[in-house]
């Protein structure tokens, strides 16, 4: 299956590996803000959770904005 016929089947697959990775990153942010929105006052599980997906989404979001990046 080539990409262009992965993105139209799914629009959270980019037109370029960029653009996916920066579907996954708001994906990512949107998790985050599920979890913040739900668990407030939380125990440690869901901040460690809450951590552990801003730190990917941050990672997804540099390698997208990296100048050495290949589509």
């Amino acid at each position: 299956m080539n990409r262009t016929l992965a993105h139209r089947l799914n629009p959270m697959i980019g037109n370029d590996t960029s653009e996916t990775l920066h579907n996954l990153a708001a994906l990512l942010d949107g998790h985050c803000m599920l979890i913040a929105d739900r668990s407030r006052g939380t125990a440690l599980d869901g901040e460690a959770t809450f951590y552990l997906l801003q730190a990917i989404g941050a990672a997804l979001l540099f390698e997208t904005d990296h100048p050495t990046l290949q589509p």
